[in-house]
């Protein structure tokens, strides 16, 4: 076995997961499309190094094609008979490792893990385990496994193209004792790092992350995911990642020291999770003067050193600046005043405003700044990212007046002038691969910058520019965040809770900066779902909408606005059924576990997003029912037409209890919602729908073994 081989596994199982226009994805479908000529199994000899190789060396980065590989340049005729083995993808098990009691465990995992899902109750007991499933090492009981059988192992993984399976034998591998022989130490830096690519984070962490970011503080505790919180600013289940990637780690340098590419890997898992002292950790371990290790086979001491480069940096900033949104009590105080910005210059900062800091000395501003200063230094250039970051890190503190200078330094936007007058000077013309072209992400920068500075007319006005300028579409993200900060700030404000000091003086909050007119939420929506953005709204931003029309007493266009949301709930149930109908097909045709595995994690994180747009239509129904009869009590179209009607059209959303004024007292009854869900498990669970037929025999695990 070969290591080039090994490679072309590693770089062919990232072409499925690897985003449109990423060099990888590239480099892999030109790799697919060179071997598709050839179906021969064996390799033409070459002068590829051996896989499991035991000399030492210094630390390669990570090659491509073509790209010498430890002094051997790979040539199009060493990889000219190569062939992907496909027919393992759809070969099912064999009926002997069915019946076995392995198998049994392993379908006994599965059937508990979606138990434990489907239930908000028993999810807060256990803790949601995100995009991992229960992993299986190797049985302690038995010999240990041989370096060929791990190979095979690993490699067999490989061809599945689903990092999961990768993850696992991975682990596995890691959970060896010391001094069993593991290919974890045998392989080399370059195909090493090929294995970490194909396990990224963003197959682990982002889907699950991107819904919990979107999900409130009391919705989480509904949900059963508010025992996930835990006081080092990261969930429970981006914690158990980031154990696993260590033991991973870990055992990767009992035998080799980390390469420049595995240290970005681990800055890509920590920013993934918003964890700051791990990225702390992980930079300092990067940028020792000296990395001193022993080599294995002559027994002598060597030293490398590390040099980050562009994107070492911008993983390390990104940690910095983005880390609050990934908690749900911090990502709600990000606004820009004087109640929220004070209290970051404290010793002791409150929990809720712990994300970041604020002042000359701590601040966030001044530690990006001077990490910016040391690329300077470094004489490593920045590009679109790294300038997108400072924005961030002077907005977070309020300092526009160095976002603009940002702004008309790389860009040539003027924002005074941008307001001022209706035909700015144009930006500078940048050609689309150069590193200063602006991305997506530059536009959702802007929203969010100027969206907590509370300054939504200047954000509008430069999207719209820079969307322009250089023909980027807006991105459904950046009109989420207009429409969040939007919504922010046309709400009216309490002048009930007002905060005093130890006089009884009036605190000034700061709440009323920016206020914009409630009306300015519906501006907002007509502008974005109209020609020429067409866009069309996810739930989080129905939710922003109905409530601002709840508030101003729009009962009539809030029912609309309702109706159209819930067409998009149905969406929602009918993938989650047919995501439930795959897997229990899979399950009685003996599909191979990768597939089965993969399954449950999409149907598992399905049902939580199905669960959490429910959340969203249940409070539109009590805020309708609230606030109607508040204001509406007196009218009889109201209590004998209208009301009736909400009952009727919204009964699987109603609470448990309703309550409400009439004209001659109180009406009170108790709401069908749990009887009818009651009896709709009864005709899934005698039709054969949904997850009971999965589940074995015995009784619920306490602890899941991930």
């Amino acid at each position: 076995m070969k290591t080039l081989q090994f490679k072309l596994e590693a770089i062919e199982s990232r072409i499925a997961s690897c985003p449109r226009g990423v060099p990888s994805r590239v480099n892999a479908l030109r790799l697919r499309r060179f071997l598709s000529s050839s179906r021969q199994l064996s390799l033409a000899s070459g002068q590829a190094q051996d896989l499991f190789e035991v000399a030492g060396g210094e630390c390669a980065k990570s090659q491509g094609i073509g790209e010498p590989v430890n002094g051997a340049v790979v040539e199009k005729a060493q990889v000219q008979g190569y062939k992907q083995p496909r027919e393992q993808e759809i070969k099912l098990e064999p009926a002997e490792t069915w019946e076995s009691s392995e198998y049994k465990a392993w379908r006994q995992d599965i059937s508990h893990y979606i138990r434990v899902q489907s239930r908000p109750k028993w999810r807060a007991k256990m803790g949601a385990s995100g995009d991992a499933l229960p992993v299986r090492p190797f049985d302690s009981h038995k010999a240990p496994p041989s370096i060929e059988e791990q190979e095979q192992a690993l490699l067999s993984a490989l061809r599945t193209q689903d990092p999961h399976a990768v993850m696992q034998i991975v682990l596995s591998l890691a959970a060896l004792q010391k001094g069993v022989p593991s290919i974890l130490g045998s392989l080399s830096p370059a195909s090493f790092s090929e294995v970490l690519r194909c396990i990224d984070p963003k197959h682990f962490i982002d889907r699950q992350m991107e819904l919990y970011k979107t999900v409130g503080t009391r919705s989480m505790r509904l949900l059963g995911l508010s025992q996930q919180v835990r006081p080092e600013d990261y969930n429970l289940f981006s914690g158990l990642f980031l154990s696993q990637i260590k033991d991973i780690m870990d055992a990767r340098q009992r035998s080799w020291p980390l390469t420049l590419s595995d240290h970005k890997y681990m800055l890509r898992c920590a920013r993934s999770i918003g964890h700051a002292e791990a990225a702390e950790e992980i930079w300092r371990s990067l940028t020792k003067p000296v990395h001193i290790w022993r080599d294995r086979v002559t027994k002598t001491v060597k030293r490398s050193t590390l040099s980050p480069d562009t994107e070492c940096y911008n993983l390390y900033l990104d940690v910095k600046c983005w880390r609050d949104i990934t908690h749900p009590d911090q990502r709600q105080r990000l606004r820009v005043i004087p109640d929220n910005l004070l209290p970051r210059h404290w010793d002791k900062v409150p929990h809720t405003l712990g994300g970041h800091r604020a002042g000359p000395d701590r601040g966030i501003k001044g530690k990006v700044a001077k990490v910016f200063q040391q690329m300077v230094t470094a004489g490593i250039a920045g590009n679109e990212e790294t300038f997108r970051l400072l924005i961030i890190a002077f907005a977070r503190e309020g300092d526009m007046t160095g976002v603009e200078a940002i702004l008309k330094r790389v860009w040539a936007i003027d924002v005074p002038t941008l307001m001022a007058t209706n035909n700015p000077p144009p930006a500078i013309s940048y050609d689309p691969g150069s590193p200063f072209y602006p991305s997506r992400h530059f536009l959702f920068t802007l929203c969010h910058a100027y969206g907590i500075n509370n300054n939504i007319p200047v954000a509008l006005r430069l999207v719209d520019h820079v969307s322009r300028q250089y023909s980027i579409p807006v991105p459904i993200d950046a009109w989420e965040e207009l429409l969040e900060w939007t919504f922010v700030l046309a709400k009216k404000k309490s002048t009930t809770n007002k905060r005093y000091d130890r006089e009884r003086v009036p605190l000034y909050t700061g709440r009323e900066i920016g206020q914009l007119p409630p009306q300015a939420v519906s501006s907002l929506w007509q502008t974005m779902i109209s020609e020429p953005y067409n866009v069309q709204p996810t739930l989080k931003m129905y939710n922003f909408y109905i409530t601002n029309l709840a508030y101003r007493q729009r009962f009539g266009e809030m029912q609309k606005r309702m109706e159209e949301a819930r067409e998009v709930l149905k969406k929602d149930v009918l993938a989650l059924s047919r995501k439930n109908i795959a897997l229990n097909t899979s399950m009685r045709h003996q599909a191979p576990r990768h597939i089965i595995e993969k399954q449950v994690r999409d149907y598992v994180l399905t049902l939580l997003r199905v669960g959490r747009n429910r959340q969203y239509v249940k409070r539109w129904v009590r805020l309708l029912l609230s606030q109607g009869t508040k204001q509406l009590w007196d009218s009889e179209n109201w209590l004998f037409q209208t009301l009736p009607d909400i009952v009727r059209k919204w009964s699987l959303f109603l609470p448990d209890k309703i309550r409400y004024q009439v004209l001659t007292g109180e009406l009170s009854f108790n709401g069908q919602v749990k009887e009818e869900h009651r009896r709709r498990a009864i005709r899934r669970a005698q039709r054969g729908v949904g997850t009971r037929r999965l589940a074995m025999d015995g009784p619920l695990v306490k602890e899941l073994r991930l």
